[in-house]
């Protein structure tokens, strides 16, 4: 591996405790975010959290991780545009890190999805000029226990991009509203089209590499649908999950993803 490989970076945003369902049920599954990427083969990476409160939790006090914290108005909790404005304020302040850091190789992962631990030493073992896709993955079901191949992660996980970019290409402050190329970039589904479109087309990664975690209750995307649907909803997910190909996770991909089913008990 090359002494001169860039830096690599996973960037959480972090919802507040007072957006949250459940603030004990987010700073747990950010903790198992967390020991997904702890788990790494190759630990040359850092961890930055942007957030409102710090979490309390173990993890956090790793000397790998940053805590940004941001003095912004807290979203309301039924206010998912509001929320997801508070997302990418908090995205923006990740960029602005990764920029003043020298720029390198950037993960925006979500504070309750899992990593494979292959993951950073693939990257840095084999490097991209534009960076990385993940198409293959998993979806697991916290409440049916089980999961789901995917081999279209990228459609459905916001986890499923490593970019490369250098400094110039990232905002300098929160105020810096200057055209970047990181700003060219649409949203997750559009990733690989952006990149084909701009010149700076994706490699992809190899392997299985994310685990999108759905039936949590603290999904952005599950707060879309009406609230007197969702019980309805999860209980029709369950009925139906081995008859539409979930099963339940092999030793070997718990291993992989450092994922317990403990950690998402209630």
């Amino acid at each position: 591996m090359s002494k001169t490989s860039p830096p690599f970076i996973f960037g959480i945003p972090f919802r507040s405790k007072a957006s949250s369902k459940d603030w004990a049920r987010s700073q747990a599954l950010l903790a198992s975010t967390l020991r997904s990427v702890f788990s790494q083969t190759d630990s040359d990476f850092q961890v930055v959290i942007a957030c409102h409160e710090t979490p309390d939790i173990a993890e956090i006090r790793d000397p790998r991780v940053t805590v940004l914290n941001t003095a912004t108005p807290t979203p309301t909790p039924t206010n998912l545009a509001e929320q997801m404005r508070d997302k990418g304020h908090k995205r923006k302040m990740l960029t602005v890190e990764w920029r003043q850091r020298g720029g390198g190789y950037f993960m925006l992962l979500d504070a309750d999805d899992l990593v494979s631990r292959r993951l950073v030493q693939h990257v840095r073992e084999n490097p991209a000029e534009n960076g990385y896709l993940i198409k293959q993955g998993y979806l697991y079901d916290v409440a049916a226990g089980s999961c789901k191949p995917s081999a279209r992660l990228n459609e459905i996980c916001g986890s499923c991009t490593i970019f490369r970019m250098d400094p110039a290409d990232l905002p300098e402050s929160i105020e810096d509203e200057t055209p970047r190329l990181i700003g060219k970039y649409r949203n997750h589904q559009t990733f690989e089209e952006d990149g084909r479109r701009l010149g700076r087309a994706f490699d992809v990664i190899p392997f299985p590499a994310a685990i999108y975690v759905i039936g949590h209750g603290e999904n952005y995307t599950a707060d879309k649908r009406p609230p007197g649907l969702k019980k309805h909803f999860h209980r029709a997910t369950n009925a139906l999950s081995r008859a539409v190909g979930f099963h339940r996770l092999r030793d070997e991909v718990r291993d992989e993803f450092t994922l317990r089913g403990a950690d998402y008990a209630r």
